[in-house]
């Protein structure tokens, strides 16, 4: 397995875009958005779209996944997915997901000049490192890093993904 506690990437174009038009038709379809949820302040987040079972969400989901997994040698399984939008003023409190999954992946929709995501590579949280918001630039990183992010004043959007190890037997 090669597979670092932090890992930057890109995606390409054809990923973010239908992300971002599945976003916009969750927004007009469903009444499923949450407000100021979690740790989401000023925006909306789906739920798991995982649980919507969209045929074509599993397809380029799956081609993803199969990217990380080439990269680090092992394989895994989604926990959950969701898209957010911060709107004016939205910002993420600190927080850390190995209550729920290995590895969690942040995907930028957009770029914007702000609202970057922070992230503490020690206890000590003396080591921060800054990720501004670039069209396809994606964050692989443990789940156990404390993590947040600032304020916006432009609507950012995200995938952000959750994943386990893959223990079935067999693999």
């Amino acid at each position: 397995m090669d597979l670092p506690a932090f890992y930057e990437f890109f995606v390409d174009d054809q990923f973010i875009d239908f992300f971002d038009k599945k976003f916009e038709i969750y927004k007009q379809k469903f009444f499923l958005i949450e407000k100021n949820s979690s740790a989401t302040y000023n925006g909306v987040q789906t739920p798991n779209i995982l649980n919507l079972n969209e045929n074509d969400v599993y397809e380029i989901l799956n081609y993803f996944k199969e990217k990380i997994e080439k990269k680090c040698g092992c394989k895994f399984k989604y926990h959950w997915v969701h898209l957010i939008e911060y709107e004016y003023g939205g910002y993420q409190l600190e927080h850390s997901h190995d209550h729920n999954e290995d590895f969690s992946i942040i995907v930028y929709l957009n770029n914007c000049d702000d609202g970057e995501t922070y992230f503490y590579l020690n206890k000590k949280k003396n080591v921060i490192e800054k990720i501004f918001p670039r069209k396809g630039k994606s964050i692989m990183f443990l789940s156990s890093i404390l993590h947040g992010a600032n304020k916006t004043t432009k609507n950012k959007k995200v995938l952000v993904l959750g994943i386990n190890y893959d223990k079935s037997p067999g693999l």
